[in-house]
């Protein structure tokens, strides 16, 4: 489930940003670049780890986000 989360990530990011999520995690990418893929790359492991948790039958009750960052834990946590 996580590999394929980060795929699926992957695609969506390439298809709007134009790079490589898989490749920049495994790679790694240059300082210079950090802020455009810094983000995503937590944001899909964030997902991957949580449908990994959901395929072991783990739902999470609450997640917690940074301050500043993005708006999508409550979707992991489905608290809409």
């Amino acid at each position: 489930m996580f590999r394929r989360t980060i795929q699926e990530c992957s695609e969506a990011i390439a298809a709007e940003a134009g790079w490589n999520l898989e490749a920049a995690i495994r790679e790694g990418a240059e300082w210079d670049q950090i802020d455009s893929w810094c983000r995503p790359a937590l944001m899909a492991m964030s997902l991957g780890l949580t449908a990994q948790w959901r395929a072991w039958g783990i739902e999470p009750a609450l997640v917690v986000r940074p301050q500043h960052g993005p708006r999508w834990p409550p979707r992991m946590s489905q608290a809409h």
